[in-house]
């Protein structure tokens, strides 16, 4: 899968392009200070793949919806965001009618998140088979494949940093995951989590459904991502080991397989 930075990229430009076509401006939520439900939501279901230190985690999550009933999902989510009434507590005001109404609906928190989650699922599909296939797989019954072990996440934010500078003319070091990514996750707050326990238990009834913890697991999520996100920040890390040492590692051995790029 593409990672952080291209998937909040596409969407950015999904919502430019979107807007005009359907009549609906969304420069409020693109303006200078980027709402940070939209970089947020454009991670999907990677947030899950994060949940792997507090527990109960919600790792199985994340792989589940990848790979079946994405779009249930997803629509599932945005209905919710736009119904009358609905996560955010916030019944249908009096003096707007119906299209105003949801129009408002979708500038909201839960709207912007449910949109900019269904992005996630297009740029996977599109990219995915290049990245895996580029990567290398690693096969238990041919151990010399093991060297392409951390290749997939590492070939990932090389396109990452490839595709930013690329589209947007900008290094790295621009890319504010503190403030887009972190952040944001470290202040989920309750209605964001209802709308996704909801929406998870309305798609996959028989395992979200029957899930007890699976509002903690949720919860957990957002705080094992923002730690993630934090570590993992471009501003605090560097592509090059040999003109200046400013890395973050997560291994007492400083080589190039421990360090986070993005």
């Amino acid at each position: 899968m593409p990672s952080q930075i291209l998937h909040f990229l596409f969407a950015e430009d999904l919502f430019h392009r979107l807007g005009p076509r359907i009549g609906f401006d969304f420069s409020r939520a693109l303006g200078p200070a980027v709402s940070p439900m939209v970089a947020l939501g454009s991670q999907g279901p990677d947030l899950f793949y994060h949940s792997q230190h507090t527990r109960p985690v919600a790792i199985e999550y994340g792989t589940l919806i990848h790979r079946r009933d994405f779009g249930l999902l997803a629509t599932k989510l945005l209905s919710l965001a736009l119904e009358a009434g609905g996560p955010e507590g916030q019944g249908i005001d009096a003096s707007l009618g119906v299209i105003e109404h949801r129009e408002r609906r979708l500038l909201s928190e839960g709207g912007l998140y449910a949109l900019s989650f269904a992005t996630h699922a297009f740029l996977d599909r599109a990219t995915h088979p290049y990245i895996v296939n580029r990567a290398g797989w690693v096969s238990p019954a041919r151990p010399e494949t093991g060297r392409y072990a951390r290749c997939h996440a590492f070939f990932e934010r090389i396109i990452d940093v490839l595709m930013l500078r690329y589209l947007r003319g900008r290094g790295q070091d621009s890319w504010d995951q503190e403030a887009l990514l972190a952040r944001p996750c470290g202040a989920a707050s309750g209605d964001l989590i209802n709308l996704l326990k909801t929406a998870l238990v309305a798609a996959y009834p028989k395992r979200a459904g029957s899930d007890q913890r699976l509002q903690q697991r949720i919860q957990n999520a957002f705080k094992d991502a923002e730690g993630f996100y934090r570590n993992t920040n471009p501003r605090k890390t560097s592509f090059n080991l040999r003109l200046r040492d400013e890395c973050v590692y997560f291994r007492d051995h400083q080589d190039r397989s421990s360090v986070a790029l993005v």
